[in-house]
């Protein structure tokens, strides 16, 4: 025991030897407790507490509050052996500050595993984890997401250190991706481009060299970015791969690229470059746009002197000192230029040089290469059509610069286009400064407003009429000499007189105005239209006169001629005169002249046409049929929306004419037609056409159609106009011709079933004579039997005589039962008027001895006289009536009720007696042939009469049935057709 304690405490010199050296802080912990229990130097440098302070307290002191809970855990846990002790966590110092330590702690165990000792090793790592977060801090602040990718030997792959850009790149938050990469991953997948990324991970690892990929993601909103990743792999010594990597989101810049790339495919702008040190000769590079507009493909070389081939000679020399000047002098050049593609296709193109040049030598030059055809072409075409005007013309840009100086202008103003293109209007005719065209033009190019103007030129003294426009920022104007037309003005003033007279005799109204509107002149025509002598107007305001006229078209018109010197026409109501005027205004800087005319009565008429017309178009319209209208003086055929609907033509796609509406008649009814037709152009007394035949319809079917026509003609007899309805009748044509089929199938069948009829009839007669002759023999044997040997027999023999002589007169009964059931439903007479009134009364005679015996009581309604067969209709009452007094109630005397009540189209006969009636659920039973309800020995009979009323109530299409509640009686109804005179 000496030597174990002695050999303790050199061990436990040697643990403080090695706590005081060591640049860790160690400790011993009570692991029950976590008290400190030794502990070196080391320690105070990293708490800022003294070593006896801290043998004082536990490791839970000195850990920060917000880590104390977890920390404990992971230690509990460990010193139960569950796992290892080794964390990151925070010490609160003396002095109240923070610092980030870690620690490794490591358990003495017992025999039993329990802990007895416990030895912790702490290192500040405040330093480095301040570093870290500084680092996480600047990743954050960076665009795109940072993140490190690792790539474990087993294939498997892993997040960790990503930045808070990962919400805005990504979609998840930092904690998300680690946890599980897959959602980055699906992005990709999502976005199609996933293969293409594994593989570029691939290529980096297998070259080594850094990581570079473009592709679409997916993010879990549904919006698709175009995202860049690029990393640098680093191989670690367990075989994983770590990336340094980051994502940025490209969508802005992706988008302006393809933006780009349509403006420079719909602009055709191509571009070229030339570098001048990095290379031998003169090799270039020309961008695909560039390649297309001179028709060469991929594998074509370019370079400066091959692509100075493609222009045309003038061309070929322009570009070729434009590019050497642009090498030489630094001179930029701006050229349109004609070529020759690659195919031998002549076309325009704008070419634009630029160079960089560094210390006044050219190291490169480059520039953009344009389709310019098109636009240059429409320009030449411009050239040509303005050189070619009768009027002169010259354009001006905003600097006034003549840009444009056609040949007429060349001639009236007497320069040459050379001598002033690109020279101002003020420098070659200073003349016109200080005048009204100077003032004019500027309002023009300042409020883009054209103005038309007569211009005294001081140059010549001659007028021109000039109209000048805006156009870009300056003007272009056309103008002509009228220099002899303002002469002429004086002559038409000498003429004035002569027009007076003129005016006077005239047949239109006439009146003249001042730019006061006043009248200065009023014919004798004017006075009888207008009813106003002209002395009454003469040197009056028009408007004051007539004042309503200012609100109607009248003042708008005549003002409109006035401002702007155009002649006006027009026509207008004007209400206190209840009349139409046609009117035609002559503007002059003077004033106005007006011719006018009644026009009232043509009005009325037109307005009758047009009414005619407009109830022609809507009765087009409302009608189910298709219209027609062929003007024969025009040949001019109208078709109404009714060829639409009924054929499927659409009128506003095709143009009707007469020809096309023969042409579409049916082949084999086309020529019958077209004879029919010129049968009635030909003769006057023909005005009403009516025909059947065929039309083509416009999904190639052809339809029947009526053709309903009337020929209008003039006063010679000779037709003017044919007006048409055609109606499709193909359904009814279809329902005649299933209307004749379905005749001769009825006919065949009514004499198949009259010959079946005969058949059963003669059947049924000739087995009711061959069954009743065996019948009759046995009855005969029978009672012969019983009258010779009756004395002979005994009562059960006798008995047995009476049965079988029974069955024979019963199976006889039924015989004739059947026969007479066969015949029912066959009428051999014809309908007749019958009485039920005298029906009945027969039938009381007939009965009377049965009717007296059971005290029968009958009563009767208003009965009416039918028109039936005579015979079917008294055997049905009669078995009614004698069903209600045969199945009477025991002690009650039968009565019968019998009405009858009119409906639309019937008579309802009603049997109603007091009988023993029937249950419900044998209602339709009764009906059916031999069907009884009670044994033979409580009512007689074979079970048939009802049968056979049935069958004749149905044979004259009338219905039978029954109401009944047994032991209260029973109503028996049947139906009989009703004539309009019963």
């Amino acid at each position: 025991r000496k030597l174990a304690e002695e050999a303790l405490r050199e061990s436990e010199a040697r643990f403080r030897t090695i706590f005081e050296i060591a640049s860790l802080g160690i400790a011993q912990v009570d692991p029950s407790n976590g008290k400190i229990i030794l502990v070196n130097t080391y320690y105070e440098s990293i708490t800022g507490y003294k070593t006896d302070e801290l043998l004082k307290m536990t490791f839970g002191e000195l850990t920060h509050p917000d880590d104390r809970k977890k920390d404990w855990e992971v230690f509990s846990k460990a010193a139960r052996g569950e796992g290892e002790y080794r964390n990151q966590k925070r010490y609160v110092k003396k002095d109240g500050t923070i610092v980030w330590v870690r620690i490794h702690v490591a358990f003495i165990r017992d025999e039993n595993g329990n802990p007895i000792r416990t030895v912790a090793i702490c290192e500040d790592i405040t330093k480095r984890i301040e570093a870290e977060q500084q680092l996480q801090n600047l990743a954050d602040n960076l665009p795109g997401v940072v993140f490190q990718y690792l790539l474990f030997p087993d294939g498997t792959d892993a997040l960790r250190a990503v930045s808070k850009g990962s919400r805005n790149v990504w979609g998840y938050s930092p904690e998300e991706v680690t946890e599980n990469i897959q959602l980055i991953w699906n992005q990709a997948k999502a976005g199609g481009d996933f293969e293409e990324v594994q593989k570029s991970i691939s290529e980096a690892i297998k070259t080594k060299s850094k990581w570079s990929a473009r592709y679409k993601s997916v993010l879990p909103n549904g919006e698709v970015q175009m995202h860049l990743g690029r990393g640098t792999p680093k191989f670690l010594a367990d075989g994983t791969i770590l990336f340094n990597s980051v994502v940025l989101d490209i969508t802005k810049e992706a988008k302006n690229e393809e933006l780009l790339e349509q403006a420079t495919e719909m602009a055709k702008i191509g571009s070229w470059e030339l570098d001048m040190i990095n290379q031998n000769g003169d090799a270039m590079y020309w961008s695909p746009m560039t390649r297309e507009i001179l028709e060469v493909d991929e594998s074509y070389d370019p370079s400066l002197t091959g692509g100075f081939e493609f222009y045309t000679e003038e061309s070929k020399q322009r570009i070729q000192k434009a590019v050497d000047v642009l090498i030489q002098e630094g001179k930029e050049f701006d050229e349109e230029l004609l070529i020759s593609t690659a195919t031998g296709e002549e076309k325009w193109v704008r070419c634009i040089g630029k160079s960089e040049r560094v210390q006044d030598k050219c190291i490169k030059i480059y520039g953009s290469f344009q389709d310019i055809d098109a636009s240059k072409s429409l320009e030449i075409q411009v050239r040509e059509i303005l050189g070619s005007i009768s009027d002169a013309f010259y354009a001006l840009n905003s600097n006034w610069e003549f840009t444009y100086f056609n040949k007429e202008a060349e001639k009236l103003l007497n320069r040459p286009a050379s001598e002033v293109i690109g020279r101002s209007i003020w420098e070659i005719f200073p003349s016109v400064l200080g005048t009204p065209l100077e003032e004019i033009y500027y309002r023009v190019a300042k409020n883009g407003k054209p103005e038309s103007f007569e211009y005294l030129r001081p140059g010549d003294g001659k007028w021109y009429e000039v109209n000048a426009y805006p156009f870009n920022g300056g003007v272009s104007a056309y103008f002509k000499n009228i220099d002899e037309r303002k002469r002429g003005a004086e002559n038409l003033e000498k003429a004035y007189q002569e027009k007076n007279n003129i005016l006077e005799r005239i047949g239109d109204a006439f009146f003249a105005l001042d730019k006061d509107w006043k009248v200065t002149y009023w014919n004798k025509r004017a006075e009888e239209i207008i009813g106003i002598p002209r002395e009454d107007l003469m040197g009056y305001n028009l408007w004051e006169k007539f004042p309503l006229a200012k609100e109607l078209e009248f003042f708008r018109q005549y003002e409109k001629a006035f401002k702007e010197q155009a002649p006006v026409h027009f026509e207008e109501y004007f209400p206190p005169f209840n009349q139409w005027y046609e009117a035609n205004g002559y503007p002059s800087p003077e004033g106005i002249s007006v011719f006018f005319r009644d026009i009232t009565d043509k009005k009325l008429a037109n307005q009758k046409v047009l009414e005619a017309n407009e109830r022609f178009e809507k009765v087009t319209e409302a009608t189910n049929d298709a219209i027609w209208d062929y003007d024969v003086l025009n040949n001019h055929l109208f078709w109404g929306k009714g060829f639409y609907t009924l054929f499927g033509y659409h009128t506003d796609e095709i143009k009707p004419s007469l020809d096309l509406l023969v042409s579409l008649i049916h082949v084999d009814d086309r020529e019958r037609i077209i004879n029919k037709m010129n049968r009635y152009m030909a003769n006057p007394k023909l005005k009403t056409w009516f025909e059947e035949y065929r039309f083509l319809t416009a999904d190639g079917s052809f339809a029947y159609v009526i053709d309903r026509a009337i020929f209008l003609r003039n006063g010679e007899g000779k037709v003017v106009r044919v007006i048409g309805a055609m109606n499709d009748i193909s359904e009814r044509k279809d329902f005649e011709q299933q209307l004749i089929a379905l005749n001769k199938s009825l006919k065949h069948h009514a004499h198949e079933l009259e010959l079946t009829n005969e058949q059963l009839e003669q059947f049924a007669f000739i087995a009711s004579h061959d069954l009743q002759e065996p019948l009759r023999m046995i009855s005969s044997f029978l009672d012969l039997l019983k009258r010779k040997y009756g004395n002979q027999l005994d009562e059960k023999a006798l008995q047995y005589i009476h049965f079988a002589t029974d069955g024979a007169k019963r199976m006889k009964q039924i015989i004739l039962d059947l026969l007479e059931y066969s015949r029912a439903g066959r009428f051999a007479e014809a309908k007749e008027k019958v009485d039920i009134n005298q029906l009945l009364a027969e039938y009381e005679s007939l009965r009377r001895k049965v009717i007296t015996e059971k005290s029968v009581k009958i009563n009767r309604g208003q009965l009416p006289v039918v028109t039936a067969y005579k015979a079917p209709l008294i055997q049905t009452l009669h078995c009614l009536f004698d069903n209600a007094i045969k199945y009477s109630k025991e002690g009650r005397s039968p009565r019968i009720d019998i009405s009858a009540e009119a409906l639309n189209d019937s008579w309802k006969i009603c049997v109603r007696d007091n009988g023993i009636g029937i249950d419900p659920k044998f209602h339709e039973k009764i009906f059916v042939i031999f069907q009884r309800l009670h044994d033979r020995d409580q009512y007689e009979g074979t079970g048939i009469g009802l049968a056979i009323a049935k069958k004749h109530v149905e044979s004259w299409g009338g219905q039978i049935w029954l109401e009944s509640t047994p032991g209260k009686g029973t109503m028996f109804y049947f139906t009989l057709p009703r004539n309009k005179d019963n």
